[in-house]
């Protein structure tokens, strides 16, 4: 993670800091140990390598089916949540915050543009399904743009660790990020630490095949170690940098941040966005935990039904060994006429043919594929599939709305994390953007508009009560999250709901200050341009 912006330490932390900060590391990592595995199995199963967790010990069972129902189910989820891609809404409390929530609600979509976001967002969501827990990390980086701005990217869960027993990343004592960082680099970066070589590198875990032979050689593993402390009544995050033993770096020990911490808003700068909850936990449990034992009795299912195809649609034969006929030649297809040394009866030459598998069994598989549509909420519907011959866009809209109901919830949920990531921005704007920075916004007729914003109206200011007590107040705004679900049905249904306001006489001049007032209740998509144009022919009427 990145350091803050303001200025390089003065001198070192005690020594009692970095083995208090090392034993809590090891603590927070023996807790995780066996989450981690569970990572490491679900990423097997995503990747259909988990037959070597179905034949256990057994070397070798011959052919391993797949069916990757599971990677399906994750990539239809993973769609939806595109789909409703999130946009923040900012609504001021106070009239005096009007215009400063104007510009937020413009210039904060273009922030979370320049850091990628929809890449960052899809990372955590196929992070989120696969593994139940997505991470996000909002923080500053001084190097950005030669000024300094807001970083936000997608932590690897394996490199993650926080206070067990606890479901509210703010409530943990430390939060450690590792990470793998050459050597050199560190050297260069702090010279005069003393930092070994391969320093800790066992702490470092990856998904299998992301880490090749030979990547960890000249590398260290640096761990970033945020802190909570209560510093004149508010929290304050403080930061620690190590490499092994070695403190390379802590706000502890900076003149500007030792009483302000890392950040003024006091939060540690992460996001964690569970699929569903777990009791007393930051990790949730993902799509692929929940799917896999039903799609573990599929695959057994599978290797039986072909099992018993190889065996079954395979001719062979029995033959007597002084039958007087080789079994070379009733073995080659390519022979028309086969020489025997003797009359030749079903006692010679007998076919061998296995039976068929019942066809209970081919029908419960099909039940257990259907049982793991309904558990992993895949249903036909959800995925656009439809039966009985619907074709009108309304059925087919009202058939995947009613389907789609646990997608819907997990987007709720996602949209309440998406939430603090804008929080988290917000708040660093507040303290960075000291300076006046110019976006440029393109409006929905693609007409383009400069703006400024700057941190002057967003930073407390002082007051004094009745009392003639010293209170300050800063900007608190809300912040409402939107999406417009992006399909061809709803498109279709767009056009049709404007159609039909058409041909009503809606937007007639005489009727426009009616339809004004209908359409501004509507969720459509580019509204605004619509009522100004309703607007620019009322005033044409008057």
């Amino acid at each position: 993670m990145t350091t803050s912006k303001k200025s390089t330490p003065q001198n070192t932390a005690p020594s009692a800091d970095t083995v208090r900060i090392l034993t809590a590391l090891k603590s927070y990592r023996a807790y995780k140990q066996e989450i981690d595995r569970s990572f490491l199995i679900n990423e097997d199963w995503f990747r259909s390598r988990h037959w070597k967790y179905i034949k256990g010990n057994t070397k070798s069972i011959g052919h391993e089916p797949t069916t990757p129902f599971i990677l399906n189910a994750v990539w239809n989820k993973h769609a939806d949540a595109m789909d409703n891609y999130p946009e923040p809404l900012f609504l001021e409390r106070e009239k005096n915050d009007r215009e400063e929530a104007r510009k937020l609600s413009k210039i904060v979509p273009l922030v979370l543009e320049k850091n990628d976001f929809e890449k960052v967002y899809s990372d955590v969501w196929w992070q989120k399904i696969k593994q139940g827990t997505g991470i996000y990390y909002v923080g500053w980086d001084p190097q950005k743009d030669g000024i300094g701005d807001i970083v936000i990217r997608k932590v690897d869960l394996l490199s993650f660790y926080a206070q067990p027993y606890i479901d509210d990343i703010q409530k943990s004592q430390y939060v450690f990020v590792l990470s793998i960082v050459d050597t050199e680099t560190l050297r260069k970066q702090y010279p005069g630490k003393k930092i070994i070589s391969d320093a800790n590198l066992d702490l470092l875990q990856a998904y299998p095949g992301s880490c090749p032979p030979g990547e960890s050689e000249g590398k260290s593993c640096l761990i970033d170690c945020y802190e909570k402390c209560r510093i004149g009544g508010k929290d304050v995050i403080h930061l620690s940098k190590l490499v092994g033993e070695t403190l390379l770096y802590s706000t502890k020990s900076d003149k500007k941040l030792k009483d302000t911490g890392l950040y003024e808003h006091g939060l540690y700068p992460f996001v964690i966005d569970p699929f569903i909850p777990n009791e007393n936990s930051l990790y949730g449990m993902g799509m692929i935990e929940i799917a896999r034992p039903t799609q573990e009795y599929i695959d057994r299912l599978d290797y039986l039904i072909e099992a018993n195809c190889l065996v079954s649609g395979r001719q062979r034969w029995l033959v007597k060994r002084s039958g007087g006929i080789r079994p070379q030649d009733i073995a080659d297809l390519s022979r028309d006429i086969i020489e025997c040394d003797s009359s030749v009866d079903d006692n010679a030459v007998r076919p061998i043919q296995a039976a068929a598998i019942p066809s209970h069994i081919i029908e419960h598989r099909q039940n257990k594929i259907e049982e793991l549509k309904e558990v992993i909420g895949n249903r036909d519907f959800s995925q656009g599939g439809t039966t009985g011959n619907i074709t009108a866009y309304k059925s087919i809209s009202a058939l995947q709305e009613a389907g789609s109901k646990l997608s819907r919830d997990t987007l709720k949920s996602s949209y309440r994390s998406f939430k603090d990531v804008v929080n988290l921005c917000v708040e660093l704007i507040r303290e960075f953007y000291d300076e006046e920075r110019s976006f440029r916004i393109i409006g929905p007729d693609n007409t383009v508009e400069y703006t400024t914003l700057s941190n002057a109206h967003l930073k407390p200011v002082a007051s004094r009560t009745s009392a003639g007590e010293t209170v300050y107040r800063k900007a608190i705004f809300d912040i409402k999250i939107s999406s417009q679900r992006k399909n061809a049905f709803n498109t279709e249904s767009h056009n049709a709901l404007i159609t039909s306001l058409f041909e009503a006489g809606a937007f007639t001049p005489e009727n426009a200050e009616s339809a004004i007032v209908a359409i501004d209740a509507m969720m459509l998509e580019n509204k605004d341009s619509i009522i100004k144009a309703l607007q620019n022919m009322a005033k044409q009427q008057g």
